[in-house]
């Protein structure tokens, strides 16, 4: 059996000590074995420290008993056999060699992230129709205050509503100042549209409104020899405080309050008998009721 003899580590990626009859090849010869098998390749400092024993054994072959440390809990033992030395000394540096490797390989990439979210596009407010029933109240345009029903239809958005109204006013009669038994029964409709800015987008809103519109007054007049019926067109403009309550998506209670502002103020008159109705410079309509949005 021959001397141990130690490898150089110089430059190289291993340490090698290495104990073998004189007939096998040497440390530095399986050095060089080792530096065959990896090649060119630049493995960095000492990675793996070798140690390798030969002997014969009893039917006159060769095996070697070769620890491996890579820097694991516990070196790796190998025992490798073979009919003459240069084989079995060739497959330890082999082992060496693949040691090397797998200690100097790069560690796994991680995983590649998960792709960010794509934002969800953005959503453009969508107009919503509606249709709503309304009992309303007339102050100023006919004699005396008046109930009335109403259909208001329109389009609406998170920052605007535009709607369009019809409605129709219980009649209301008055006489001559000197005669009960002379005067006209007042009829009242009215039509128009206004547009409104919700102040707030929750399911409690308050918006401002303006919009203009045609009162329509009939005046059959009653008592006199000889009656008329006498009506008139009149050019309104609207202001005032529309007020919701959606109470689901698709049904909202409103309650509302405007003025009116007549662009002309008519005057009604029995003949022979004198004047007997002439509209308010300002009147008040209100009202209450529900809408469905589609």
């Amino acid at each position: 059996m021959g001397v141990p003899r130690l490898a150089s580590a110089s430059e190289r990626a291993f340490a090698l000590t290495w104990n073998a009859p004189d007939e096998c090849p040497d440390a530095t010869t399986v050095e060089q074995y080792v530096d065959d098998v990896l090649g060119d390749a630049n493995f960095g400092p000492v990675a793996v420290h070798a140690s390798g024993v030969v002997s014969r054994t009893a039917d006159a072959r060769y095996a070697v008993q070769l620890d491996l440390d890579t820097g694991a809990a516990q070196p790796s033992r190998r025992s490798l056999d073979a009919a003459n030395c240069e084989a079995v000394s060739r497959a330890a540096a082999l082992l060496i060699a693949l040691a090397i490797r797998a200690r100097a390989a790069p560690p796994s990439p991680p995983p590649a992230p998960s792709p960010a979210p794509e934002p969800a596009p953005s959503r453009v407010p969508r107009a919503r129709g509606l249709l709503g029933l309304l009992t309303l109240a007339d102050f100023g345009a006919i004699p005396a205050a008046t109930l009335g029903a109403g259909i208001t239809a329109g389009v609406r958005w998170p920052r605007l509503q535009l709607e369009s109204t019809v409605a129709y006013f219980a009649p209301r009669s008055t006489s001559a100042p000197n005669r009960a038994d002379v005067g006209a029964r007042f009829e009242l409709g009215t039509a128009g549209a206004r547009a409104c800015t919700p102040l707030t987008v929750t399911a409690v809103w308050l918006a401002p409104c303006v919009g203009a519109g045609v009162d329509w007054v009939r005046a059959p007049g009653f008592g006199a020899r000889v009656t008329r019926r006498p009506s008139t067109w009149d050019l309104i403009a609207r202001f005032g405080l529309l007020g919701g309550w959606d109470i689901s998506s698709i049904i909202s209670a409103r309650v509302e309050v405007e003025g009116v502002l007549p662009v002309a103020r008519p005057e009604f008159e029995v003949d022979g008998v004198g004047d007997i109705f002439r509209r308010s410079p300002v009147g008040v309509r209100t009202g209450l009721g529900l809408e469905l949005q589609f």
